[in-house]
């Protein structure tokens, strides 16, 4: 089922890797101002079992455009589909995992930390399998 969706302003194709899989489509809308602190952000995904446009919600325009995507992201891996996108590979849907800020600024700051030494240690590793 396709549902209309206004005043998109990005869009990614899937396809799933599976014989004769469909394709999946996800539409962003541009974030609109529901109240003075609110903004929500409609996104939509064909062909995967979405029945509704669903929202992101944030403070600003920018939150709600990242709970938009983080929801995407999120509605799709439950999916449970195992999807390609231009330029990536087999069960990537080239969206990355949002890290959350709400938990304050030590504990978002030590994701960070995490992640950075994970991407250097993978990078380290790279660089030494190149080399041989």
């Amino acid at each position: 089922m396709n549902k209309p969706i206004r005043n998109v302003i990005v869009t990614r194709e899937l396809h799933e890797t599976m014989p004769g899989g469909k394709t999946v489509l996800l539409q962003i809308a541009k974030p609109r101002m529901v109240t003075a602190k609110e903004w929500e952000c409609a996104f939509y995904l064909t062909n995967i079992g979405m029945t509704e446009i669903q929202f992101g919600h944030g403070i600003d325009s920018v939150q709600a455009l990242i709970q938009a995507i983080e929801g995407a992201r999120v509605f799709l891996e439950k999916s449970g589909k195992e999807l390609i996108w231009e330029g990536g590979k087999k069960g990537e849907t080239g969206i990355p995992r949002y890290v959350p800020a709400i938990y304050g600024k030590n504990f978002t700051e030590h994701l960070y930390r995490i992640i950075d030494c994970e991407l250097e240690g993978f990078a380290r590793s790279a660089e030494l399998r190149n080399k041989e």
